[in-house]
């Protein structure tokens, strides 16, 4: 019976601390639980905590939360934050850019995506060589890049794929 305890105390731990926190905890919000959890180290919900304040707020102090804490999630090991930031930081994305809460930066999108990459997100993989397609934030190197949409396709992107089959047409031709 012991056993059985402890791994349902295991398992409840473990669901917490991988975000299925949806309802109230001690009378906390879910947003109020994701900031405990986060100062705790916890990389995925500094990730969601981001993704909540990014939902519900517009305000230029919030949005500027939004991108440390995407930045922390990938810190702790957290690919999405690696991703998402990433992302921010070559695109104009709106808000962030229209705010003015950062300068285009490839290079450091560049080592954002080669992290999440390692970490085997399939999003990052592609979107790591299509910065090396594109030569932004490195010199451009199809070869690489074909070989970082594959690792993506076989990941599970289907953008990885497309763009392999896209690119590996290009090339024959």
């Amino acid at each position: 019976m012991k056993t059985t305890l402890l791994g349902f105390m295991f398992a409840v731990a473990c669901t917490l601390t991988t975000h299925t926190v949806h309802a109230a905890t001690d009378g906390k919000s879910r947003q109020e639980v994701l900031e405990e959890l986060c100062a705790g180290k916890d990389a995925k919900s500094c990730y969601e905590l981001a993704r909540t304040i990014e939902a519900s707020s517009d305000k230029r102090e919030d949005l500027a939360r939004v991108l440390e804490l995407f930045d922390k999630s990938c810190t702790l090991g957290y690919a999405g934050g690696c991703v998402d930031l990433g992302y921010i930081l070559t695109t104009r994305a709106k808000p962030f850019y229209t705010l003015r809460l950062y300068k285009e930066d490839d290079s450091r999108a560049l080592a954002l995506y080669y992290r999440a990459c390692v970490m085997q997100a399939e999003e990052g993989c592609n979107n790591y060589a299509a910065m090396y397609e594109h030569g932004r934030g490195t010199d451009e190197d199809v070869d690489l890049a074909l070989y970082l949409y594959n690792a993506a396709c076989e990941l599970g992107s289907a953008k990885g794929c497309d763009n392999y089959k896209r690119l590996a047409d290009t090339i024959e031709k």
